[in-house]
């Protein structure tokens, strides 16, 4: 039963043709919006992964200027001892 030329249903299967527009447009708008997001938590992260990789490499030459403070001061305990 193809009820598409029926007067009565005409009104209805516009106003689905134009919820089915409405609904695509807001649906697109999101997946842009999403897209968008996606981007800027990429950037954010991409950010956040550079500034652990620097913080990492300013540890570990804290790290080393530690110990080697820490070697400068046993040597200078030795040769304090020795003199004295």
């Amino acid at each position: 039963m193809d009820n598409s030329d029926d007067p009565l249903l005409a009104p209805i299967f516009a106003r689905l043709d134009r919820l089915h527009d409405t609904i695509e447009g807001r649906f697109e708008a999101l997946d842009e919006r999403l897209r968008g997001l996606e981007r800027e938590c990429g950037e954010i992260i991409n950010l956040l992964v550079s500034i652990k990789a620097s913080l990492d490499c300013a540890v570990d030459e804290l790290v080393e200027e530690a110990v080697d403070d820490d070697d400068d001061d046993d040597e200078s305990e030795a040769v304090w001892h020795f003199i004295h």
